[in-house]
Protein backbone atom coordinates (compact mmCIF):
# COMPACT_ATOMS: atom_id res chain seq x y z
CA UNK A 1 0.00 0.00 0.00
CA UNK A 2 1.09 3.51 -0.65
CA UNK A 3 1.92 5.77 2.27
CA UNK A 4 -1.04 8.05 1.64
CA UNK A 5 -3.45 5.11 1.93
CA UNK A 6 -1.92 4.04 5.23
CA UNK A 7 -2.10 7.59 6.61
CA UNK A 8 -5.74 7.91 5.49
CA UNK A 9 -6.61 4.62 7.21
CA UNK A 10 -4.92 5.74 10.46
CA UNK A 11 -6.58 9.17 10.28
CA UNK A 12 -10.02 7.57 9.95
CA UNK A 13 -9.30 5.22 12.83
CA UNK A 14 -8.04 7.78 15.37
CA UNK A 15 -10.16 10.70 14.10
CA UNK A 16 -9.15 13.89 12.34
CA UNK A 17 -8.61 15.94 15.51
CA UNK A 18 -6.31 13.37 17.13
CA UNK A 19 -4.41 12.77 13.90
CA UNK A 20 -3.92 16.49 13.27
CA UNK A 21 -2.76 17.03 16.88
CA UNK A 22 -0.28 14.14 16.60
CA UNK A 23 1.18 15.44 13.33
CA UNK A 24 1.38 18.99 14.74
CA UNK A 25 3.25 17.68 17.80
CA UNK A 26 5.56 15.65 15.58
CA UNK A 27 6.38 18.68 13.42
CA UNK A 28 6.99 20.88 16.48
CA UNK A 29 9.23 18.30 18.16
CA UNK A 30 11.28 17.75 14.98
CA UNK A 31 11.28 21.21 13.43
CA UNK A 32 15.06 21.59 13.74
CA UNK A 33 16.12 17.98 13.44
CA UNK A 34 15.51 14.74 11.67
CA UNK A 35 12.28 12.85 11.99
CA UNK A 36 11.50 9.22 11.38
CA UNK A 37 8.61 6.79 11.40
CA UNK A 38 9.16 5.82 15.05
CA UNK A 39 8.71 9.43 16.14
CA UNK A 40 5.50 9.76 14.12
CA UNK A 41 4.14 6.56 15.68
CA UNK A 42 5.05 7.73 19.19
CA UNK A 43 3.24 11.04 18.60
CA UNK A 44 0.17 9.13 17.38
CA UNK A 45 0.22 6.84 20.41
CA UNK A 46 0.68 9.81 22.77
CA UNK A 47 -2.27 11.66 21.23
CA UNK A 48 -4.67 8.71 21.00
CA UNK A 49 -6.78 7.90 24.06
CA UNK A 50 -8.62 4.87 22.66
CA UNK A 51 -7.52 1.24 22.54
CA UNK A 52 -3.77 1.60 22.06
CA UNK A 53 -3.29 -2.13 21.41
CA UNK A 54 -5.56 -1.98 18.36
CA UNK A 55 -3.67 1.08 17.11
CA UNK A 56 -0.32 -0.65 17.72
CA UNK A 57 -1.46 -3.68 15.71
CA UNK A 58 -2.57 -1.40 12.91
CA UNK A 59 0.79 0.37 12.92
CA UNK A 60 3.17 -2.55 13.41
CA UNK A 61 1.58 -5.65 11.86
CA UNK A 62 2.07 -6.06 8.13
CA UNK A 63 -0.85 -5.74 5.78
CA UNK A 64 -4.39 -4.53 6.33
CA UNK A 65 -7.56 -6.22 7.52
CA UNK A 66 -9.41 -8.13 4.84
CA UNK A 67 -13.01 -9.03 5.62
CA UNK A 68 -14.58 -11.87 3.69
CA UNK A 69 -18.28 -12.73 3.67
CA UNK A 70 -19.80 -15.97 2.52
CA UNK A 71 -23.56 -16.14 2.09
CA UNK A 72 -25.60 -19.31 2.15
CA UNK A 73 -29.37 -19.60 1.95
CA UNK A 74 -30.00 -18.84 5.61
CA UNK A 75 -26.87 -17.20 7.01
CA UNK A 76 -23.83 -15.03 6.39
CA UNK A 77 -20.40 -16.06 7.65
CA UNK A 78 -17.83 -13.29 8.13
CA UNK A 79 -14.13 -13.98 8.54
CA UNK A 80 -11.11 -11.72 8.80
CA UNK A 81 -7.49 -12.14 7.78
CA UNK A 82 -4.57 -9.83 7.11
CA UNK A 83 -3.97 -8.89 3.50
CA UNK A 84 -0.29 -8.67 2.61
CA UNK A 85 2.02 -10.29 0.10
CA UNK A 86 1.81 -13.71 1.79
CA UNK A 87 -1.98 -13.75 1.28
CA UNK A 88 -1.38 -14.86 -2.28
CA UNK A 89 0.67 -17.86 -1.06
CA UNK A 90 -1.80 -20.20 0.66
CA UNK A 91 0.92 -21.84 2.81
CA UNK A 92 1.79 -18.47 4.42
CA UNK A 93 -1.74 -17.19 5.13
CA UNK A 94 -2.64 -16.01 8.61
CA UNK A 95 -6.03 -17.41 9.56
CA UNK A 96 -6.76 -14.99 12.43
Amino acid sequence: FQGSQVLRMIRRFVGEEVFDRAIKNYLLENSYGNGDATKVINCLLDSYEGDREVLKKMLYEPGVALLMMERTEDRVQISQTRLHASYFNEDLRDSK
